[in-house]
């Protein structure tokens, strides 16, 4: 039985890194919400979070506060290194 790498949340983390530098000038310390290509802006978690589930379900979407890449994240749901590597600006 051949294993497939989880890729759920590949495309999320592609586009927060391609937009990682406006939202960082623009949002900083704000959360974005995104779902494949889409991204909001949030001021805090919890709209932020809310909004994530109202929209997309139980669907996967990437929560994530914008700050600087040398603050480290670790998170359980990523299964690949490449997922990793995105979300810790490697």
């Amino acid at each position: 039985m051949e294993t497939v790498p989880n890729t759920s949340l590949l495309t999320e983390l592609q586009v927060y890194k391609h937009l990682e530098s406006s939202l960082l000038r623009l949002y900083r310390g704000r959360w974005a919400v995104i779902n494949g290509e889409d991204c909001s802006v949030w001021h805090c978690y919890e709209d932020a979070i809310q909004y994530g589930y109202r929209t997309y379900g139980l669907n996967p979407f990437l929560c994530k506060q914008i700050i600087g890449s040398s603050v480290k994240v670790i998170c359980p749901c990523c299964h690949t290194a490449e997922e990793y590597m995105l979300l810790n600006g490697k």
